[in-house]
């Protein structure tokens, strides 16, 4: 008689003491190692992402971790998030992210559903994702471009994450886009201009990220900048001032700074240089000898690509001749800046779907 084979259960577990969080913070890079277009983020930088002592967001969410099992081995892992006062905007309170795992429905479909229980618990009846952990680090699920080049908080994902989540019932709630500006391919000059005299009108100022004035500057342009925008939530000086005490080593006065009209701060940009061309070897791991090699690579700034990561306008210049024409501006300095730096190509993004000024300035 043939031998019956038996099914495995899943079992999906809270995430309780430092072992099970060193699992979850490096869960991927055993599920999806050697996958084309995958660069696992050192496991450093995801300690503090989602220490909840060392990033103060987590001071605005009830949160819980998951980690799944089969067979005692680690098959996947989700966060739950529930906002204690805010509401995103037009976005729902309850919320899901840093799903990973193996390909199997089933092991999706588990995570999925003890997210769901513990966003319910709380009165809610809608949850949305991914946010990992919020809008404002790593937000939504890949599901093209699976083998581009890995660029910082741009979330990964294998192909079939997204067809399992579809089968469990979920539904695509709006499209985010990225765009990777090649400059050594296309680098046309003439499209990039605005007229003589308001060009002479715009300037740029370098962003100190270790004064406070700077912080607070921000802050206040982001947040008047995106009041609007889907899932915002306003960022708080201390939320910025601890992701600018983590980009600090790698960030230039070149790749940060506002933007000023007439001498007037209207804005701001800020590129991340990708850090995942320094850390593609070092697989996450940063001990015994990978703490060496980073800290010399960074010296040296050897960044080849970087992301626009944060880009924002006062209100009064959205959908407006003269804000389209700051924007364009802005890009022309950044590919001026980037190529001064060696760097070959940008990734600008995300853009939600609706931004269709946004896009048709960056296409």
């Amino acid at each position: 008689m043939p031998r019956t084979k038996w099914y495995r259960p899943i079992e999906v577990k809270p995430v309780t003491g430092l072992r099970d969080f060193l699992a979850f913070c490096s869960l991927p890079r055993n599920l999806y190692s050697g996958q084309l277009g995958f660069c696992p983020p050192l496991d450093a930088e995801r300690w503090t992402l989602y220490s909840h002592k060392l990033n103060p967001f987590y001071q605005r969410v009830w949160s819980q971790r998951y980690l799944a099992r089969q067979d005692r081995r680690l098959v996947g892992r989700i966060e739950a998030l529930v906002f204690k006062e805010e509401t995103p905007v037009d976005a729902a309170a309850g919320q899901f992210g840093s799903l990973d795992a193996i390909d199997d429905v089933k092991t999706v479909s588990a995570l999925l559903a003890t997210a769901e229980r513990f966003v319910s618990s709380f009165g809610h009846e809608l949850i949305q994702g991914p946010f990992s952990p919020s809008i404002n680090t790593e937000v939504g699920l890949l599901v093209e471009g699976f083998a581009a080049k890995p660029v910082v908080y741009s979330p990964w994902h294998p192909p079939w994450l997204a067809r399992h989540i579809e089968t469990f019932g979920y539904a695509k709630i709006r499209d985010l886009f990225s765009y990777r500006y090649d400059f050594a391919r296309d680098l046309n000059e003439s499209g990039l201009r605005t007229r003589h005299e308001l060009r002479n009108r715009i300037s740029f100022r370098p962003i100190v990220l270790s004064r406070d004035a700077d912080v607070d500057l921000i802050t206040t342009l982001f947040n008047a900048g995106w009041s609007q925008s889907w899932g915002f939530v306003p960022l708080r000086h201390r939320e910025f001032s601890s992701l600018s005490k983590l980009l600090k080593p790698v960030m230039t006065e070149e790749f940060a700074f506002f933007i000023m009209l007439d001498g007037k701060p209207i804005g701001f940009a800020i590129v991340i240089p990708n850090l995942l061309d320094l850390v593609n070897d070092l697989g996450g791991k940063i001990l015994p000898f990978g703490a060496i090699r980073l800290v010399s690579r960074i010296i040296k700034a050897r960044f080849h690509s970087a992301r626009l990561d944060l880009l924002g306008l006062e209100p009064s210049f959205h959908g407006t001749a003269i804000g389209g024409a700051i924007i364009i501006e802005v890009i022309a300095e950044l590919i001026r800046r980037a190529t001064n730096a060696g760097i070959s190509h940008v990734e600008l993004g995300w853009v939600l779907e609706e931004n269709e000024a946004m896009h048709r300035i960056v296409e």
